[in-house]
């Protein structure tokens, strides 16, 4: 009786510091429960109407609003006399590291509107966390295209253009004959695992953790885990892992699938934006120039800004190289104020007359 007693005070004990540390994470906002949702309409996505607080190389608030993206809510249904335009793109462009205030679309937008007061701008961040350009392309087909954007650019990297399609409960892209389907025919199995696991990361942040942990674990780097911020100053992270060191050859072949995609983008609308700090392979780049669309090198401007002493990766306040810092994000901004600009007075979306203020 005294063994099973002190058993039950064990588990009564364990299970009240569970609920203690559950109550103070989510307070201290130390960690945040999964951001993740399956819809039946895009796969895994993004959860409608979640704040969320990010501590990484940065540190970023903002806010899912309710069509499931990041930023200030814009209906499908676009208010006459505004331009709008859809940024996607990997975790650089959903940019967790920054406050929503920070970030470059929203620079970008008041600055047009500085020039153009008439007129409304919407930056819209459709960027998610690990897409590749296949991922984007099924995104924008099934999702981003119902916003009517004006403008879709593609900021995409070196990484971006093999195309993995790994996730079972992201679209896939299938090339037929000329055209591309994206199946949405998910493994039900995997849904299913999906949604039982998902029932505890989404309502508690220690299940988040651990599977975060795990994840990081099975990376190799456990010790990471162990000693968080001490590991890093028990061994700074002084490399730029902004980019893979992978040399590209001058033989290189556009993947089938990514030719194929660059195809079917709507040349009037598409914007590709080189966010690496490599160049992108010149045949990959000649396709899209030969289909008319629009490319930016943009990893050569922000050469401009390493030449001034300012790398757009390092984090001073972490002392780590990652994603666009505060700099970066400034500097794009300009960069998205000059293409959309340009591309404005090309295409003459405006009345002349709403110029002349």
């Amino acid at each position: 009786m005294k063994t099973l007693k002190q058993l039950f005070l064990f588990f009564i004990s364990f299970i009240a510091i569970l609920f203690l540390s559950e109550l103070f994470i989510r307070v201290s906002k130390i960690a945040n429960p999964s951001p993740n949702e399956f819809y039946n309409d895009i796969g895994r996505g993004r959860r409608r109407d979640l704040s969320y607080l990010f501590f990484n190389e940065g540190f970023g608030i903002g806010r899912f609003n309710k069509y499931r993206y990041i930023g200030e809510s814009c209906s499908p249904n676009k208010e006459t006399n505004t331009i709008r335009v859809a940024l996607l793109g990997d975790s650089y462009i959903e940019a967790f590291q920054v406050f929503e205030r920070d970030y470059f679309g929203v620079i970008a937008k008041k600055l047009l509107e500085s020039k153009y007061p008439s007129t409304k701008f919407e930056f819209l961040n459709f960027g998610r966390s690990g897409f590749d350009i296949a991922d984007m392309y099924a995104y924008n087909e099934l999702f981003v295209k119902n916003f009517n954007p004006d403008f879709i650019i593609f900021f995409v990297s070196n990484e971006d253009l093999e195309p993995k399609e790994v996730d079972p409960l992201l679209p896939k892209v299938i090339a037929e004959g000329d055209s591309l389907l994206i199946s949405l025919d998910f493994n039900q199995q995997s849904i299913d695992f999906y949604r039982k696991t998902n029932f505890l990361t989404q309502r508690f942040c220690i299940s988040q953790m651990t599977i975060n942990g795990i994840k990081k674990a099975q990376e190799g780097s456990i010790w990471a885990v162990f000693f968080d911020k001490f590991y890093h100053w028990l061994k700074p992270n002084l490399t730029d892992t902004s980019s893979s060191s992978r040399s590209i050859s001058s033989e290189y072949l556009v993947h089938p699938l990514t030719q194929k995609i660059i195809e079917q983008l709507e040349a009037n609308k598409t914007i590709i934006v080189n966010r690496d700090s490599r160049d992108l392979p010149a045949a990959f780049v000649k396709l899209c120039l030969v289909r008319g669309l629009q490319y930016y090198p943009l990893n050569k401007k922000l050469d401009s800004l390493k030449r001034l002493g300012i790398d757009p990766n390092y984090w001073h306040v972490t002392n780590k190289y990652g994603h666009w810092n505060h700099n970066a994000h400034s500097f794009i901004a300009n960069e998205m104020f000059a293409i959309i600009n340009k591309s404005i007075e090309n295409r003459a979306l405006l009345n002349k007359n709403a110029f002349l203020q």
